[in-house]
Formats: structure tokens, sequence, C-alpha cells
């Protein structure tokens, strides 16, 4: 445990401590401006539980003021090795498309951070915060941070593709493709057309069953990645994960089918993430 400016600071270190803070960690990320899947407390702990633990050590850090919970960062230590030279790593759980920690004052979280791994600095020699949002705020007091410690700081930028969501219609949409696209595509839904029964089918909430999961490692197998979904532990995990957001409704999986074989899927979460308050959500 550690104390700075007001901020305490303590470590969760073991798999039922990680299970019991479900409650509060939800209601942390419900208040914080960045709510995102894969902060979550189902995403994280059921790939700590089915992927991480086995070569790694828990070190998850609460941030109080006072008795309030104001900050949480899901950590964990490892060992690694570059270049023939092992070294001990200190980064982020799970393997993710947004990373970073979960806070009501980044303000107030940053330096305790900061002044923590200094505290501690023995016991890992390579801090790694992964996948953060290059624009913004808490990535930036980050930045500033770290060049203001007396550590080495590398930066690595990765450009992530995305279509955001908007209120525009498919008709819309479809309309501000480019010619090459539009005629791919008619293409395309012709040769499909050609095979047999086309069906598009989209579960969520009651209607997703673990049986469609099954149906997406069976596509996958067949992909340019067949590994993403293959491993035992990555299947385990994605039925951890299943069996915690069940409740929830937030995973959507879509299928293409010709003549009832799946040919094709895509793998995502819906979420609206709110603060339980009065026990209703």
């Amino acid at each position: 445990m550690s104390n700075s400016e007001n901020i305490t600071v303590t470590r969760i270190e073991t798999l039922n401590q990680f299970e019991d803070l479900r409650e509060i960690w939800s209601n942390l990320l419900a208040q914080s401006s960045h709510r995102d899947i894969f902060l979550t407390w189902e995403w994280l702990f059921a790939w700590w539980k089915n992927i991480d633990q086995f070569e790694n050590q828990l070190w998850i850090l609460l941030f109080h003021e006072g008795e309030r919970l104001i900050g949480i960062a899901p950590l964990m230590l490892g060992k690694k090795k570059r270049l023939s030279i092992p070294f001990r790593w200190l980064g982020n759980i799970g393997n993710c498309d947004i990373g970073g920690m979960i806070t009501l004052d980044s303000d107030k979280t940053m330096p305790a951070l900061f002044n923590y791994l200094q505290e501690h600095k023995n016991q890992w020699d390579v801090f790694e915060f992964s996948e953060l949002n290059s624009d913004s705020l808490f990535t930036q007091q980050f930045i500033q941070f770290a060049n203001a410690s007396q550590n080495f700081v590398y930066i690595h930028e990765n450009q992530h593709f995305y279509i955001p969501l908007t209120d525009v219609s498919w008709d819309d949409y479809y309309n501000n493709l480019s010619k090459n696209m539009k005629h791919n595509l008619k293409r395309r839904m012709k040769r499909l057309a050609e095979m047999g029964d086309v069906k598009f089918n989209k579960y969520i909430g009651e209607t997703l069953q673990w049986q469609h999961f099954e149906q997406v490692f069976a596509v996958n197998k067949n992909s340019h990645f067949p590994q993403t979904y293959q491993p035992e532990r990555q299947q385990a995990f994605h039925r951890e994960m299943f069996e915690l957001m069940r409740e929830k409704g937030w995973i959507q999986i879509e299928t293409l089918t010709v003549n009832e074989r799946p040919i094709a899927f895509q793998y995502g979460f819906v979420t609206k993430i709110a603060m339980k308050i009065g026990g209703a959500e």
C-alpha cells in the first residue's frame, strides 16, 4: 500500500481479490468519461483467468481518495526477453484494442501512479502502456509524466482505421462509396446468389448461444489467421466472457450462411455501460 498526497494506492494480487472487484469496478467505469468494453471487469477478468495468469503476476492498482475509489490500473507483471536480454515487464492485462486505466480524475491518479511506480521500481524493469488513444487527455498526461520522469521513454504509434457510426442511412453511406467499391459489392453479391440460399443472421441478447461462438471458431479455421480462436485457452476465455456478459447482452455475432452453412462472421460488442443505482441499471 502507498499514500501520495491524500491518494492511497493498493495493489490487488490474487484471482479471488480480482473477482471481488466486479461491482465497484463496474460502477467506477460507468462514472468515468472513457467507457469501453475492453476496460470492463468482465473482459479483463475472463482474459486474466484463462490466459494471462499462467505466465504473469497480477498487479492491479486501486486509487482511493479517502474512502472513495477514483481509479483502477489493470496491470500485470511478467518476464520477457528481447535481443536475448531478459527483463521484468509491467503492462496492461489483456490483448485488446483499448488499454490504459479507469479514472475519475487523472490529475490526481496520474501523479499517484508514477509515484507508486517510482517507489516500487526495484520490482520492474520496463513499464508499458499499450493501445492508448493518442487524442485522449489521459494519454497526453501520461506522456507528459513519463517524459518528466528519470526513465528512458519510447513512444510508438499505430494507426487504427474505423468507420464511425452516425445517423446516416445505409443508402446515404452506399452512395458515398467509390464507383469501384460499388461495383465490387454488386459483383460479390451476385456470386453469392449463384452459390445458393444466402442468409444474414444476427444474434444478440437471449438469441445468442454458445453454438454461435462455435460457428465462429469453425469458420475461422479456414481464414488467414486460423490461430486467433483455435488455442484451447482462447476458446476458454471466450466461453468465460460469454457467461459473464450473457445478462448484459453486450456481445453480438452476425453470420453469413449459404445453404445453411456459415461462411463468414462478424463478432463485436454493443454496449451501454451504466452505473447501478438502487439495484437498477
